[in-house]
């Protein structure tokens, strides 16, 4: 723990509000998962889906960007999004930059297993000690060398439909009983040298039409890989409804946005203005 970056910490703790007594955030939780707004947006007129194109490679020339799909010919577009892991995008690109390369590789993931289930013996043993986040260690070795894991309690964190105990645990020290749903992810560390090139992602941003987003923008959550995306949008060019959620308190939540401060709020000033018309500029960058 020693060799944790301390801007990482108290950066997690902050956006949790971990260290306040009171006044403490609601948490919140979208009806029906996330898959219930990733169906509204694609059922958009302006989106045009496809799930199964087996993107290879992101090239760059003069005229812009174009992606090379399985079994078709690159396509060029405006401007190319890459929302996906930092390794992954790198691994996309067909040429990148030497800074592409040292703030894109400077992150490195961790393969975490998450098991959905409803065994108590990965819980603390008195139920009164049960909170949302339940730290989990057990001794693996003469060395004193820990197996660290965390159980949520998903009853506590969401409001489930049902009076049944049902708790996610992330690496299980042991096999639990009663699994209902077993999936393998890959997370960001933020190491000191990820921290770091946190701050440098900006930099890349637009570099031959290419943009990033990526939970790799803030502290590996969900939230921050939509924030993330909904900054890349923007600079992108894209006139998006709801751009005006892009506040000074979302940029200034990701260390990765804070050099994009300024160049955001003009883009999502001339988004405000009633002269725009979103729907004709999005059609027109997916000409």
């Amino acid at each position: 723990m020693l060799d944790f970056p301390a801007e990482s910490f108290i950066r997690f703790f902050h956006n949790h509000a971990l260290l306040d007594y009171r006044g403490r955030p609601v948490w919140r939780t979208v009806a029906g998962g996330t898959g219930s707004y990733a169906a509204r947006i694609l059922a958009h007129p302006l989106i045009s889906f496809a799930g199964e194109a087996g993107v290879e490679t992101v090239l760059r020339d003069a005229g812009g960007p174009l992606v090379k799909c399985r079994d078709h010919a690159p396509r060029r577009f405006a401007a190319v999004v890459m929302a996906a892991h930092a390794d992954d995008s790198l691994a996309l690109l067909d040429q990148p930059t030497a800074a592409e390369k040292s703030v894109l590789g400077a992150f490195g993931y961790q393969a975490n297993r998450a098991v959905l289930h409803r065994d108590t013996r990965l819980m603390p043993r008195r139920r009164r000690a049960w909170a949302a986040w339940n730290y989990l260690g057990q001794s693996i070795n003469d060395a004193g060398h820990e197996h660290l894991a965390v159980s949520y309690w998903m009853n506590r964190l969401q409001p489930l439909a049902t009076d049944r105990d049902l708790f996610v645990t992330l690496n299980p020290p042991f096999e639990p009983a009663s699994v209902l749903a077993d999936i393998a992810y890959a997370h960001p560390v933020f190491d000191a040298a990820a921290i770091a090139a946190q701050h440098r992602l900006g930099a890349l941003q637009g570099q031959g039409g290419v943009f990033y987003a990526g939970s790799y923008f803030g502290f590996g959550f969900h939230e921050d890989a939509c924030a993330s995306g909904l900054a890349a949008g923007v600079m992108a060019g894209g006139d998006l409804p709801w751009a005006d959620l892009l506040g000074e308190q979302t940029i200034r939540r990701l260390p990765a946005l804070d050099g994009l401060a300024p160049r955001l709020a003009r883009r999502v000033a001339a988004m405000a203005r009633p002269s725009h018309s979103p729907a004709a500029d999005l059609a027109a960058a997916a000409e």
